[in-house]
């Protein structure tokens, strides 16, 4: 199922994009509304891998070597409060929820 299945269509006329939208020659820009998941998932009981952040790494990699497949990277961003590589430094210690699928199932039904 993807993940803009019933998610609503706004319009973004915000002042913070008037140059880009001039340049487009646009009043507004009309883009999904940002999904907002419900933070309750972190109160079921996963099993958690814990995983120090080293040169190489990479949340894509990180999706493939624990749960076999790349496209869960972003459940371990979630789950860290780091959505982005850049957010991640050497070292750190970061948590890796599993199994990836019972995570998914409690993100998108709760």
């Amino acid at each position: 199922m993807t993940r803009y299945t019933n998610r609503e269509i706004v319009e973004n006329d915000d002042d913070s994009y008037k140059d880009l939208m001039d340049s487009r020659g646009v009043q507004s820009f009309k883009h999904y509304r940002t999904y907002l998941f419900k933070r309750k998932f972190l109160e079921n009981p996963y099993t958690v891998y814990r995983h120090v952040w080293k040169k190489g790494d990479r949340l894509y990699k990180l999706a493939y070597e624990y749960y076999g497949d790349m496209k869960w990277w972003w459940l371990i961003a979630l789950w860290n409060y780091k959505p982005t590589d850049a957010h991640y430094k050497f070292g750190m210690l970061i948590e890796i929820p599993y199994p990836a699928q019972e995570l998914y199932r409690d993100l998108t039904n709760g």
